[in-house]
């Protein structure tokens, strides 16, 4: 039986894709073979963070951004909380697509110079 076999088999008795848990990985692999993954990635819009920038960020924002440093004795108001720290960059990333461009157009000059004051 191949993998492609057993993947149909799985499919056919679990329609509603209620697998057991180890055999998730075929169906995995059968949608990398497919090619599925690599298009998404592909498509994917990527972004990205300057060094100086992300340093600058944890210096200013750290403290702000991650609610269980704000509040006085954390752990004993939320006994067994865990300090998550979770939050959106999204505003201070550059898209890479972009930097690429202006590196293709422009020379890495003007792009590190975009990159050091915050522009891109």
């Amino acid at each position: 039986m191949t993998d492609t076999d057993l993947v149909g088999f799985f499919k056919a008795v679990y329609p509603k894709g209620m697998w057991p848990a180890p055999f998730h990985i075929l169906e995995g692999l059968q949608r990398i073979a497919a090619g599925e993954s690599i298009n998404r990635i592909r498509a994917a819009d990527w972004y990205v963070l300057s060094a100086r920038r992300a340093y600058e960020m944890l210096k200013t924002m750290f403290i702000e951004r991650v609610y269980a440093l704000r509040v006085r004795n954390f752990t004993r108001q939320f006994g067994g909380a865990e300090v998550d720290m979770h939050f959106s960059l999204k505003k201070e990333l550059a898209n890479l697509k972009e930097l690429f461009r202006v590196l293709r157009e422009e020379g890495p000059t003007k792009t590190a110079s975009l990159l050091e004051r915050d522009t891109m």
